[in-house]
């Protein structure tokens, strides 16, 4: 495998998230994917794709990176559970494809290990009757 930059279709991510459950989104010119987990429909996993709005290939050379995240979002607020490292685009389209599942497996880890966190410490608030 190469470790020179590739461009990866935008039409190969787009197939790739899809098929996982992700739903498109935009954010500020940018193709943004999106999950929300089952465990807590406010936690977010958010795929920064690096494509822009109305082109058919990712940024290019050293222009940006394919990111993922962990965020809590819902009307009141936002904020994030957890970063990973940049998925760059080198090698093949399938070796870009598989780091980027890594780590949305890592985001989808992460936000439960979150939502178990908040569960844990909610519970212990809570006055049981003597």
């Amino acid at each position: 495998m190469s470790n020179s930059f590739i461009e990866v279709p935008a039409a190969d991510i787009e197939q790739f998230l899809s098929a996982r459950g992700f739903t498109r989104t935009i954010c500020y010119q940018e193709v943004v994917y999106e999950r929300r987990l089952p465990l807590n429909t406010d936690v977010v996993i958010k795929v920064y794709t690096s494509i822009r709005v109305g082109r058919n290939v990712a940024r290019g050379n050293g222009r940006d990176s394919i990111k993922v995240a962990t965020v809590f979002q819902n009307s009141y607020k936002s904020f994030g559970i957890g970063r990973f490292p940049h998925v760059h685009r080198v090698g093949d389209v399938d070796g870009v494809l598989t780091r980027m599942l890594e780590r949305i497996c890592d985001a989808l880890e992460r936000g439960n290990q979150w939502v178990k966190e908040q569960e844990a410490r909610r519970g212990s608030w809570v006055r049981t009757a003597s």
